[in-house]
């Protein structure tokens, strides 16, 4: 069996600092009438460059990005990204183009041009080792694919290997 003892209340010194400050606060809020500017004091005009109260003009933000600095964050310093150009795609690069076979059936023939199926009339980007080739599949025949490079307009005959 086990025995409980009833808990004593917890006494804080914090609850009595929190009480004398609750007085004290209350003590002053009520004296600021009192010790406080007169509240009938007459209103000192000041001159302002506002706008009249009618017209709402908003200020203008005067963040420049190309200068390095942020507003919200002054300390950081924005270094400006440089997109690399890309390696223009040569002009012989139908060299490196493979017709790797022919597919389908005879209403609807599918080409295999660096491992990507092509339908005639379909354009797509293939790999290559001089980079990533956008074409476009005019013609599909038994044994032969005629294509056009996009970039150059080039049409090329490619013939499966060993016919």
């Amino acid at each position: 069996m086990i025995h409980c003892l009833p808990m004593k209340p917890y006494r804080s010194t914090n609850c009595r600092a929190l009480l004398g400050c609750a007085c004290l606060v209350c003590l002053l809020g009520g004296a600021q009438d009192s010790f406080g500017a007169p509240t009938n004091a007459p209103a000192i005009a000041v001159a302002t460059n506002d706008v009249p109260s009618g017209e709402a003009v908003f200020p203008k933000s005067e963040f420049d990005e190309r200068a390095g600095k942020d507003p919200f964050f002054p300390y950081r310093v924005l270094v400006p990204v440089i997109k690399k150009p890309t390696d223009p795609i040569p002009s012989d690069a139908g060299r490196f183009l493979v017709l790797n076979g022919v597919l389908g059936t005879a209403n609807r023939p599918l080409a295999t041009i660096n491992s990507r199926p092509f339908e005639a009339g379909e354009e797509g980007e293939v790999p290559t080792a001089a980079g990533k080739l956008k074409i476009r599949c005019l013609e599909i025949r038994k044994d032969l694919v005629i294509i056009e490079i996009m970039n150059s307009g080039e049409r090329k005959e490619l013939r499966l290997r060993g016919k």
